[in-house]
């Protein structure tokens, strides 16, 4: 006896197509968020923005990286200092340098998931998106000024300068996404994404 498609010598084959599997059913048709999901439906200038936005994600990370290498190669000197200037343990100094290393790995770590997240919005046709990216690039651009202000007063003017270059590589990352977001063709995209 042989065996019947199905893998079952008793089994007749499922109706349906010949093969045995069962009738394909009707795909329903893809939904209006489905749609918008597409990176091939937005324009050129929302596609380029998204990439830029990956682009700064990578850089905030590199920049968190860089603030935890300086922070753990100066571990001592600022042990130091904070015994010296605040006038605790040596034990609670190092807690407190610590401290400063995972703010840092979390700074980072959650301002590239925003970056992410704005890119998937913005991808997605999201209007609050292009609005909250404009206003946290306002944000950062205020951040990059208060830290070229506060080079002056430095312990390192070198550790200072390499932070405040990729503060301006993220900077411009931010720059070019909001350049690419604000064209006419993205307003268009926004606008009819809106109205889906």
């Amino acid at each position: 006896m042989t065996k019947s498609p199905t893998g079952s010598g008793n089994k007749p084959a499922a109706k349906g197509s010949p093969n045995g599997s069962p009738k394909d059913s009707p795909r329903p048709s893809p939904s209006r968020l489905e749609s918008i999901l597409q990176l091939s439906t937005a324009p050129a200038p929302i596609q380029r923005a998204v990439k830029v936005m990956v682009a700064g994600a990578a850089a905030t990370l590199v920049w968190g990286l860089f603030g935890v290498v300086v922070n753990l190669a100066f571990r001592t000197d600022a042990v130091n200092n904070i015994v010296k200037t605040s006038h605790v343990s040596v034990s609670n100094a190092t807690a407190q340098v610590n401290g400063i290393v995972l703010w840092d790995v979390i700074v980072a770590v959650v301002c590239a998931g925003i970056w992410i997240l704005m890119a998937r919005m913005n991808r997605n046709g999201r209007s609050w998106a292009r609005i909250a990216s404009s206003v946290l690039f306002l944000i950062w651009t205020y951040e990059v000024y208060q830290s070229i202000n506060g080079l002056r007063g430095a312990a390192s003017p070198a550790i200072g300068i390499g932070a405040i270059l990729l503060g301006l590589l993220i900077w411009g990352c931010g720059a070019a996404a909001l350049y690419y977001l604000w064209r006419p063709e993205s307003t268009a995209f926004f606008k009819t994404a809106e109205h889906l």
